[in-house]
């Protein structure tokens, strides 16, 4: 799934491993973008803002996609156009509870706050990755 290619990649980077190898890796991450310009969690579901931030960040990181080339671009359009107007993205939990829910107040998506919270936070990392250096 995506996560797993994107964990590959960004140990790869953190442990210097073979350049091909993470090559390789980082086609196969890009090959899994969907048309909309976001990733998805999984094959059958939606892009989302938690596997397209994770994606981008990964291939940002391990320096086999720059911000100005086209699908970093139509990332950083899906994570733009999904962002809700408190700053944050919404996405809908997978996971079966497993303690009652509590709110932390931000982002506000009750029992999905958990996974939007992470979410935003990958696509902040990705948006950062692009502004220009000052």
């Amino acid at each position: 799934d995506q996560q797993e290619i994107a964990f590959q990649l960004m140990g790869l980077q953190w442990t210097d491993g073979n350049p091909e190898v993470k090559s390789a890796i980082a086609k196969k991450l890009i090959s899994i973008q969907h048309p909309d310009g976001g990733w998805s969690q999984l094959a059958t579901m939606s892009s989302d803002a938690y596997a397209t931030g994770e994606a981008l960040y990964a291939l940002y990181i391990s320096g086999q996609l720059k911000p100005e080339s086209e699908s970093y671009q139509q990332g950083i359009r899906y994570l733009l156009e999904t962002q809700d107007d408190i700053g944050a993205w919404e996405v809908l939990s997978r996971s079966s509870p497993i303690q009652p829910f509590f709110t932390c107040g931000f982002p506000p998506y009750d029992e999905n706050q958990f996974i939007s919270a992470a979410a935003s936070n990958w696509a902040v990392m990705a948006l950062l990755n692009a502004l220009p250096d000052k």
